[in-house]
């Protein structure tokens, strides 16, 4: 049997609570306590129930207000460029946007020793949640680059039996792998893409008389430079 729980400012039922084997045929609320009330069913059990609703709200606020003073020392972590005590307050965060912030921060530093040096840092419990959450960037085209930078860290920084120790590793690779495949193949065209263009130039260069010729073109730019900043300066003093 259920007890269910419903709300009358919105008419929604918040809650289901099943202990019951049977149907449930009585619910008594105790004299004087609001918030304690018993049932009883046709198992011949009697449950009392406490209702720990204020409780669950002040542990949800003082949870809101850690996570606002984890995010701000995480942002000051990032300023001072405090890599690996930012991406330890991600993960305290358990949020995955959070880390993908972090990491991609440190990949604009365009250090791969720094980018090894705090994957190498990770438990293994983090190691298992960052693949976790790397599973979930590589599905974007945005996060392409950042997925790929951390999965080679990772490789270059854990063994293989350490991986497999990973939970639910070979759906993680399973899912990795496909997402990946069209990631390469999205910049293998892009630079297919760059061949045509060369191609063009060339052919433009060749049309307007070669390259030599452009680039005696240029030359003769450059040199007319100085020359029309002096002509420029004495038409100035000419006026005043």
């Amino acid at each position: 049997g259920l007890l269910k729980l419903w709300t009358l400012k919105t008419s929604e039922c918040v809650a289901s609570l099943e202990q019951h084997e049977d149907k449930l045929w009585a619910l008594a609320v105790a004299p004087g306590e609001d918030t304690l009330l018993a049932t009883g069913g046709a198992d011949g059990m009697i449950n009392f129930w406490d209702d720990v609703t204020a409780e669950m709200e002040d542990k949800a606020r003082q949870e809101q207000e850690e996570n606002l003073v984890l995010e701000q020392q995480m942002m000051n972590a990032l300023r001072a460029k405090d890599y690996k005590l930012a991406a330890l307050l991600a993960f305290r965060l358990k949020k995955p946007f959070h880390l993908l912030q972090v990491l991609q921060s440190v990949i604009t530093e365009k250090d791969e020793g720094l980018l090894d040096e705090i994957i190498v840092s990770f438990t293994s419990e983090q190691l298992s949640t960052c693949l976790q959450y790397l599973r979930d960037w590589n599905t974007s085209a945005r996060n392409a680059h950042t997925s790929q930078a951390v999965l080679l860290a990772i490789l270059r920084s854990f063994s293989l039996e350490q991986l497999c120790e990973c939970e639910g590793i070979k759906d993680i690779v399973d899912s990795l792998l496909p997402y990946t495949q069209r990631h390469f193949q999205r910049l293998e065209d892009a630079m297919q893409r760059t061949y045509m263009l060369d191609f063009t130039l060339h052919a433009m260069r060749s049309v307007l008389g070669g390259s030599d010729k452009l680039d005696d073109e240029e030359e003769e730019e450059e040199s007319l430079q100085p020359w029309r900043r002096t002509r420029a300066r004495r038409a100035v003093e000419e006026r005043k």
